[in-house]
C-alpha cells in the first residue's frame, strides 16, 4: 500500500505519514511511505520527487489517501495514476 497525502507546506507531514504507516503495518500490510526514501530534499526538486513517487506507486496494489489529500497536487496526481493502473483506493 502506498501512502499519499499533503507534504508541501505541511509542517506535520512526517508525523502524519508515520502514524498512518504504523497503523497499517499493525494490520499486517506492507506500506510504501514516500517520506521514508533516502532522497535528500536539498538535492532533488519537486518534479524529480514525483517521478520517484510514481515509480514507487506503480509497484503497489493500493493507494491510501491521508486526510487533506484533495488539497495536494502531488496526491491528486498519484490518485490519477492509481486509477489509471486500477489500484485499490482507500481513503482514511
Amino acid at each position: 500500500m502506498y501512502l499519499s497525502g499533503p507534504i508541501t507546506n505541511n509542517p506535520n507531514y512526517k508525523a502524519e505519514f508515520a502514524r498512518a504507516r504504523k497503523a497499517i503495518e499493525k494490520e499486517g500490510y506492507t506500506v510504501v511511505d514516500p517520506t521514508q526514501t533516502p532522497l535528500d530534499p536539498e538535492q532533488f526538486n519537486y518534479s524529480e520527487f514525483m517521478k520517484v513517487d510514481l515509480l514507487l506507486l506503480s509497484m503497489c496494489d493500493a493507494i491510501v489517501l491521508l486526510p487533506g489529500w484533495e488539497k495536494s497536487n502531488g496526491a491528486r496526481r498519484e490518485l490519477e495514476c492509481a486509477v489509471d493502473h486500477h489500484l485499490d483506493i482507500i481513503v482514511i
